[in-house]
């Protein structure tokens, strides 16, 4: 059984702070291998520093993978915390309301969660249609990506 922690609104803003200065909120499409029709479609939330102990705290409160298999060019160690699908769209729902920079990716994000899935047999068209529009999603989460933020206070 799995427990969740809640957190004080003052620990989101400060994980939503963690992920607007540090962080990345990324939508990935990968194919299937096989004859699968329908990409896999993947949500990550992740957060590179040098600091061990932020994402220390993140992964206390979301599950996900804590590495540190980089270093800088000075050689500290790199502490990556990552979270995928599921886990991204909660800490995603958690966090939103003190997103200062990332609020677009996060809107955007928990909006493709939304989808409809495509269950049971769809047409060929339909499927196309379901591609296209994840695909339409992907494309506007990396041109989020591209550019730097502006607080709205």
């Amino acid at each position: 059984m799995i427990v969740e922690k809640i957190l004080k609104a003052s620990d989101l803003a400060y994980l939503a702070g963690l992920i607007d200065g540090e962080g990345s909120i990324t939508l990935t499409r990968r194919l299937l291998k096989g004859n699968h029709p329908m990409p896999n479609y993947l949500l990550s939330v992740s957060v590179n520093m040098t600091n061990r102990e932020p994402v220390e705290f993140m992964s206390r409160y979301y599950r996900g993978s804590l590495s540190n298999n980089r270093k800088t060019v000075t050689g500290k160690a790199i502490y990556m915390f990552r979270t995928s699908t599921l886990e991204s769209q909660r800490m995603l729902s958690d966090i939103s309301p003190f997103l200062k920079c990332k609020h677009r990716q996060a809107r955007w994000a928990l909006a493709f969660r939304k989808l409809p899935q495509a269950w049971g047999h769809p047409t060929h068209d339909e499927m196309g249609a379901m591609i296209r529009q994840r695909d339409n999603y992907v494309s506007l989460m990396h041109r989020l990506n591209a550019y730097s933020c502006s607080i709205q206070t």
